[in-house]
């Protein structure tokens, strides 16, 4: 059954990270020096000079060195869980993708749009039936 959680849509913060700046540890730090409860990611755009994602099914995390350039990343950090997914595109167009884990290194020019959720609980989120990322849900709290 899809669970609705109303709340409403607060500061907006633009968050430039520096050369050889993790982007996961940027973002969840971020958000909690912030105070932010719950926050999502609007858009991102910006080299990396590698990548770390937990590929569809995998046990552990792939570490890919670069360059790449974000073609999407997207989901929720909050203090119940953090879900970002990436899409990186490398110099020849190829495309990979995952959960974004620690590792993953910026080049001088990311830009990532962060959005507070105000009202907006992301606790007791059951894990779905279909499966389609290959993630289990004890895997998204971490």
């Amino acid at each position: 059954m899809t669970e609705r959680s109303r709340g409403s849509a607060g500061a907006v913060l633009l968050l430039r990270l520096e050369e050889g700046e993790d982007l996961r540890q940027a973002i969840v730090s971020t958000i909690e020096a912030m105070g932010w409860g719950a926050a999502s990611v609007v858009s991102a755009a910006g080299g990396l000079t590698r990548i770390a994602v937990q590929l569809a099914g995998a046990e552990v995390p792939t570490v890919i060195p670069g360059p790449f350039e974000i073609a999407s990343l997207s989901g929720t950090v909050s203090g119940d869980g953090t879900l970002l997914v990436l899409l990186a595109t490398n110099s020849r167009g190829e495309a990979v993708g995952g959960q974004l884990t620690e590792g993953t290194l910026a080049t001088g020019s990311c830009l990532v749009v962060l959005l507070e959720l105000v009202g907006v609980s992301l606790e007791g989120q059951e894990e779905p039936e279909d499966d389609s990322l290959g993630l289990r849900f004890d895997e998204i709290e971490g």
